[in-house]
């Protein structure tokens, strides 16, 4: 059962994609600069869904109207 805690903690880059609303393509950019940490295994590459939820919160503002 703690893997599927485990599981739901990390996203792959077309869930983080959709979970954003960015593209897979700026989601692999970010990651490839290291502006966003990701975790390999084997082939897959997983994202941290707090380190996610952090970057939103910290790069947050608000829509000017």
């Amino acid at each position: 059962m703690e893997n599927v805690n485990l599981a739901r903690r990390y996203l792959r880059v077309p869930e983080a994609s959709h979970y954003t609303g960015l593209s897979e393509a700026t989601i692999r950019k970010w990651i490839f600069i290291k502006r966003l940490p990701s975790v390999r295994l084997g082939r897959a590459v997983l994202i941290p869904l707090e380190a996610l939820e952090k970057m939103i919160e910290e790069n947050y503002q608000p829509a000017e109207v």
